[in-house]
């Protein structure tokens, strides 16, 4: 019954579009206009283009001028004083990064995250970026060498052999 009721229905609407193409193409072919009543066109006023708008923008005219043709005179107020600080000279001493070697990587294709080995005095320590063991913290990792960060100095250590 089912499978009745949804042939007669989608017979239906065969028939009324169809119908509907049919009429349409009977309908141009006759030759016979039919008259569309058109409704008069409304006049509008012009439009005042050319009226004064209220201006909305405030502009900041305390700016230096860029071509620098006008000399504006410099003034300093006399009860601030400039005062450069000394800097103090700070012996460099350079990090030594002997005892850490880059080891490799894993790759997780699921995760897309790689997990560095390092060798840290003979120990094998395994770090995601971001982490850090030992003092040495993993900025970066290139895949062939590494971005570390160690006692506040940025280095690069490559793959050892």
């Amino acid at each position: 019954m089912k499978k009745q009721t949804t042939n007669l229905l989608l017979g239906v609407a065969v028939i009324v579009i169809w119908g509907g193409a049919g009429y349409r193409l009977v309908s141009r072919l006759s030759d016979t206009e039919e008259e569309v009543p058109v409704a008069p066109p409304e006049r509008r006023k012009a439009a005042d283009d050319f009226a004064a708008s209220p201006d909305t923008a405030h502009l900041r005219l305390d700016y230096r001028d860029p071509f620098g043709l006008v000399a504006r005179p410099v003034q300093r107020d006399s009860s601030r004083r400039s005062v450069t600080p000394r800097r103090e000279t700070i012996k460099f001493i350079p990090a030594d990064m002997g005892f850490v070697k880059y080891a490799g990587y894993i790759a997780n294709p699921g995760s897309k995250r790689t997990l560095t080995m390092f060798m840290i005095n003979g120990k094998t320590v395994m770090l995601n970026e971001g982490e850090s063991a030992e003092g040495i913290k993993l900025l970066k990792n290139l895949r062939d060498s590494v971005k570390v960060l160690y006692r506040n100095q940025v280095r690069f250590i490559t793959k050892s052999s």
